[in-house]
């Protein structure tokens, strides 16, 4: 038994080093409740307005200085340069609040590949039509004279072209548009083997300046549905043939998701597992905790974790010695990670417990510390009962719990001096992932301790557990709401690849053989046997499989490890 920690999306440890977003809702009603979504939208829309009042300015000021000119103005080149410009400044200055859309069919193109909800999507595509026409209603208002005059910077089937030759120059150029931005997007391009830097914008900006180039003699070019929309509706006269304006963007952007190569597509198809996979998970932790935490403290207290025994021959030893081991792993972990017995130097101020419980470790901390020591818990039940025993202790205004995501931490770089994990790394689906927050969150010179079970190490010659050893690992987290499991190596091999010091790790199987079968012993009296009954199958299910636990003990399969490290100064 121990306590939970919470876990995001992700995939189970690899040597990948970048992270594919997980898929967006198809309908995500929460988004109309949060602010983000309202300035993402505005933002759109002003970039859009933006959009299309320099590069409609540009058209008409070229079709003025050149009406009497055939070599005046900027040119078919000058015109280019400006849409590929302006996209590039514009998505430069709008990624990091919207994504710089800019165009219905990238917004369209994202949609399909779920990159955003369906919800987000129709709400830029109206942002952006809207923003198409006010801009082209400022050139009209700045340029008045000239506007009707010089197309109003409409897009519109030059003569000489059939109507399929314009709607192939339509899909074709969007399909190169949405493409690169698919390209220029790829969590690969930030990984650490990518030999590619790229600043997305740029190609996206070059992307629209290349196909401005090509299709302008064509049908303007529109490639973007409000910015045909927008100058239509302000011109007035340029209706025929406009839907070419939207279905070949559209269509364009469809076969640019259909094109993203194949092993992309598999990431995709990944990750959507992934998501679904993990939201099980979350849930079945949650609940699991939820029903259970009140009958293991109602017998075992409020430290949800091993004990740690002097001597492997302890089977005949109380309840309150049982307890007075939890108590002594906590300063047994201590001692390892060659922390103090006391604060008298304060160098302990802020510490982190990473799948709290019923904040047990949290609270004693604390006490022996005299610091700050902040919760967190996938378990709503686990939280508000932390609270409320340490508001009975008077500790309420020096410990605090909220519901919280180990893997996503709500808390700024740097802020804690220790970061404590007592048996939740079990719970994590993805261990790099995991491992990557305690470090964030750890101050320099902070100090990490994980306490948590592992597999044996592989030896050098093997490459996986044995079959049977899978199956049993299998059962116990099937039981547990565990994902896969990693071994101690693999810890200490994502620790040192954040260059942290000290990095230590020792296999305490030994000293927690005896809590199994204690924990056995507590189910079945009565009380025992009358508060699994009361709590629910999911405890009840964890109950049957703990004599799997010490068989995978006593088979050296499972290990109980702790692992600690210090982050340089």
């Amino acid at each position: 038994m121990r306590k939970e920690g919470d876990v995001e999306v992700g995939i189970e440890y690899s040597a990948k080093d970048y992270s594919d977003p997980p898929p967006a809702m198809l309908i995500d009603s929460e988004e109309l409740g949060r602010w983000s979504l309202y300035r993402a939208v505005i933002a759109e829309f002003v970039a859009t307005l933006l959009f299309l009042y320099v590069t409609v300015l540009t058209v008409i000021g070229y079709k003025r200085q050149s009406s009497g000119d055939a070599c005046g103005g900027v040119g078919i080149l000058g015109i280019a340069w400006a849409f590929g410009g302006m996209i590039f400044v514009l998505v430069y200055c709008i990624a990091g609040i919207s994504g710089g859309h800019i165009n219905p069919a990238v917004t369209f193109g994202l949609f399909l590949a779920r990159k955003v909800s369906l919800v987000r999507a129709v709400l830029y595509i109206i942002a952006q039509c809207l923003g198409a026409i006010c801009g082209c209603g400022f050139v009209k208002a700045f340029q008045s004279a000239y506007y009707n005059e010089y197309g109003g910077g409409a897009n519109g089937l030059s003569s000489g072209y059939s109507i399929g030759t314009g709607l192939g120059a339509e899909i074709i150029g969007t399909f190169v548009l949405v493409y690169t931005v698919f390209s220029a997007t790829d969590p690969k391009r930030n990984a650490r083997d990518s030999h590619v830097p790229v600043l997305a914008p740029l190609p996206i900006g070059f992307a629209v300046f290349m196909v401005h180039l090509a299709t302008i003699p064509v049908t303007g070019t529109g490639i973007n549905p409000a910015r045909s929309l927008g100058a239509a509706v302000i011109y007035g006269r340029a209706w025929h043939d406009h839907w070419i304006f939207w279905v070949g963007p559209f269509t364009g952007a469809g076969i640019a998701i259909l094109s993203i190569s194949g092993k992309q597509r598999r990431r995709m198809t990944t990750v959507t597992v992934n998501a679904v996979a993990t939201e099980n998970l979350k849930k079945g932790i949650a609940d699991f905790y939820d029903e259970s935490s009140g009958i293991w403290e109602a017998i075992w207290g409020d430290h949800m974790h091993h004990g740690f025994y002097q001597s492997s021959g302890s089977d005949d030893v109380s309840l309150a010695d049982h307890r007075a081991a939890q108590i002594r792993m906590i300063e047994e972990s201590l001692r390892f990670a060659s922390l103090p017995d006391d604060n008298s130097e304060q160098k302990l101020k802020s510490i982190v417990d990473v799948g709290c419980g019923i904040g047990g470790s949290s609270r004693y901390l604390a006490r022996k510390y005299g610091a700050k020591c902040q919760g967190i818990t996938l378990s709503p039940v686990q939280a508000e009962r932390a609270r409320q025993l340490a508001a009975a202790q008077g500790l309420d205004g020096q410990v605090s719990f909220q519901v919280a995501d180990a893997l996503n931490q709500p808390f700024p770089d740097g802020q804690f001096d220790l970061v404590w994990s007592m048996e939740s790394g079990e719970h994590m689906p993805d261990k790099a992932k995991f491992v990557n927050e305690l470090v964030r969150v750890a101050a320099p010179g902070g100090t990490i301790i994980i306490v948590t079970w592992c597999h044996r190490d592989l030896s050098p010659g093997e490459k996986s557990l044995l079959p049977d050893e899978t199956r049993l690992l299998k059962q116990i987290c099937d039981a547990y709401y565990l994902p896969a499991w990693c071994s101690t190596a693999d810890y200490v091999s994502l620790l040192q690849s954040q260059s942290l010091q000290d990095i230590k790790s020792a296999d305490w199987s030994e000293f927690v053989a005896p809590f199994w079968g204690a924990v056995i012993k507590t189910a079945f009296t009565w009380k025992g046997l009358t508060s699994l009954l009361r709590s629910g199958w999911k405890t009840i299910r964890g109950a049957l499989v703990m004599p799997l636990m010490i068989k995978g003990y006593k088979r050296g399969l499972i290990k109980f490890a702790i692992i600690t490290c210090k982050k340089p100064a």
